[in-house]
């Protein structure tokens, strides 16, 4: 009775704020103050990420996490602090966030910025163990794949102790 009740999550109110506070509208930026004052109000710490579900969760709660932490950078704020209370879910997140890029769904102009200027963000934050441990596991051997077949055969043969881990990886994909 005497504390507040949380509010119950709702993906539509989530999708309502990314497009009418955060510009998720086609050919419209989000308005500063805007996000300014879903920061303050802690939105990424009490409703976003608490809420996230890699599996549930829409294209509009991923911008709307990405534009919330692009702006706790712009102020100069700690970013990833909250994403510590659920360490977890945050590789899931970042598979998710990547996936953006290369899925079906076109990005705005919009859209495009914030998901670059979100992985500079992640890629400068290497000194968090999280986003370390997290980012560097999806950039090393993974990014092998797009070689030619040739040119990977090279590179193995030229690094023999390489040749060891891309075989348990391969193994490890071979296993999902």
């Amino acid at each position: 009775p005497g504390g507040r009740q949380k509010p119950a999550f709702s993906a539509d109110l989530v999708a309502s704020i990314y497009r009418d506070q955060l510009g998720g509208k086609a050919g419209r930026s989000p308005a500063l103050r805007k996000i300014m004052l879903l920061e303050i109000s802690q939105y990424l710490e009490a409703y976003l990420w608490p809420n996230f579900d890699a599996e549930a969760s829409m294209f509009e709660h991923l911008m709307s996490i990405i534009l919330m932490v692009n702006e706790k950078f712009r102020e100069n704020v700690p970013a990833w602090t909250c994403f510590h209370t659920k360490q977890d879910a945050f590789p899931a997140f970042l598979r998710r966030v990547i996936e953006l890029g290369s899925g079906e769904r076109r990005l705005t102009l919009q859209e495009q910025s914030a998901l670059l200027v979100f992985t500079i963000n992640v890629f400068q934050s290497l000194e968090d163990e999280m986003v370390r441990g997290t980012a560097l596991k999806m950039v090393s051997l993974p990014v092998w794949h797009s070689l030619s077949p040739g040119r990977l055969q090279l590179e193995l043969h030229a690094h023999p102790q390489l040749a060891k881990h891309w075989k348990s990886l391969l193994k490890k994909e071979a296993k999902a």
